[in-house]
């Protein structure tokens, strides 16, 4: 996925719900602006990937590695039409069979107040790492995941 243009139409869609509860221009996908993610883009370590289920569009995720042994996901976002329907557990799915030989593990930060997310992370066997928790606003925390999935080591 190479189009900038593309990638911020569908954050928004994504994100407009997340947005509209916390208000979070800081941080948000959905204020993501091009410049942003073209330099996103350009980076060599980190990939954009569309969701499709057949031809049709429903979601995205972005990685980026970082280090030697990990991936982190970012921006995973399934169109609010096609939400609870399996795909969003089918892509970390995914994730996790192509990229286990490469790393050693996932880690990636979700908002801790958005139950569903979190949910999501656990039943996939992601594991709370509390040492990446931070507020963002008093009403919206980030909290960290993590899952091991390779056979090598991870670095400290």
């Amino acid at each position: 996925m190479s189009d900038p243009v593309l990638w911020q139409e569908l954050q928004k869609e994504g994100f407009a719900d997340v947005y509209a509860t916390y208000r979070d221009d800081a941080t948000s996908p959905y204020t993501e602006d091009i410049p942003r993610i073209e330099h996103r883009m350009r980076d060599s370590k980190t990939v954009h990937y569309l969701v499709y289920d057949g031809k049709v569009n429903v979601g995205a995720f972005r990685i980026k590695y970082v280090g030697d042994d990990a991936l982190k996901l970012g921006s995973l976002f399934i169109l609010p039409p096609y939400r609870n329907k399996g795909y969003a557990s089918a892509v970390l799915s995914q994730i996790e069979e192509r990229y286990s030989r490469a790393v050693a593990m996932i880690v990636l930060d979700t908002i801790a107040e958005e139950k569903r997310n979190v949910h999501l992370y656990e039943k996939c066997g992601f594991l709370r790492d509390a040492s990446s928790a931070r507020e963002i606003s008093p009403t919206m925390h980030l909290i960290g995941f993590k899952k091991i999935i390779g056979k090598r080591s991870p670095s400290s």
